[in-house]
């Protein structure tokens, strides 16, 4: 399970201004530089993480038939 944005708006418009500031060489996605940049400047302007929801990839089948 992984913390994300819990002010999405705030953290698009840090995410844009990261990509201005360090230009990435990988496409769309943020190099480390431009990553750790945007998530200390998230916190600094007091945006907040939250939990997100665990994602069930390959449940188990013992606990299924138990549901039942």
């Amino acid at each position: 399970m992984a913390d994300i944005p819990g002010d999405q708006k705030l953290w698009n418009s840090i995410v844009s201004q990261a990509k201005a500031k360090y230009p990435s060489h990988r496409g769309s996605g943020l190099g480390f530089a431009a990553a750790k940049w945007a998530s200390s400047e998230y916190k600094k302007r007091g945006g907040q993480y939250v939990p997100s929801k665990k994602l069930v990839t390959n449940p188990d089948p013992k606990a299924e038939a138990q549901k039942k």
